[in-house]
């Protein structure tokens, strides 16, 4: 078995784990609480503010990806290599932190699109166990990772829409990311 990308860091010293256990992923603290909790969360979130609930999450998610990427383009000094292998760097940091693996179909950084899948994404997963099945796909929060993402990468303003989705009764997570036009939720007004 190859070790993932978690040990790499772990053994170069890039995780680490303090004396009061609190761990921290490239000089980043990280918090960490079950599948089940994050998607209580986002059921209150959904349920309180409806549409915008949903668009607080993809931000949430938008948001880490892009403080995430200013880190590692800091901290790992990745200014000047391929954007492809930034991607599959940012691919496989979006695994570690426990939304499973990911398949990219294509990509094309000039335009801002890319086809992503996910067989077993660990969210839906969860979701299955405790609810009935969905009517609308529910990855909001994966979405805004992989829309920021691509935004990072390609310049442009991305939107990623999740076409196929477990929680559907679907056989995998496919997410298509584009130029932004409309999204069919409500994004919350930018603070700050």
């Amino acid at each position: 078995m190859t070790k993932g990308l978690f040990y790499a860091l772990l053994e170069t010293g890039q995780i680490k784990v303090t004396s009061e256990g609190l761990v921290t992923i490239l000089g980043e603290y990280a918090l960490f609480f079950p599948a089940r909790v994050f998607l209580y969360w986002q059921d209150m979130l959904i349920s309180k503010y409806k549409s915008e609930g949903k668009g607080i999450m993809y931000e949430m998610g938008r948001y880490q990806v892009t403080q995430a990427l200013k880190r590692y383009t800091k901290n790992l000094g990745i200014q000047k290599v391929d954007r492809t292998k930034i991607m599959t760097l940012t691919m496989k940091i979006i695994s570690m932190i426990g939304h499973g693996t990911f398949r990219i179909g294509g990509y094309d950084f000039t335009k801002g699109t890319a086809s992503i899948s996910n067989p077993k994404l660990p969210l839906a997963d969860a979701y299955r166990l405790t609810r009935p099945t969905s009517k609308e796909p529910t990855d909001f929060y994966v979405s805004g990772l992989l829309a920021g993402m691509m935004a990072a990468l390609s310049g442009k303003d991305v939107k990623c829409v999740e076409t196929k989705c477990l929680t559907k009764g679907d056989k995998i997570c496919h997410f298509e990311l584009s130029p932004m036009l409309k999204l069919k939720f409500k994004l919350p007004k930018a603070r700050g």
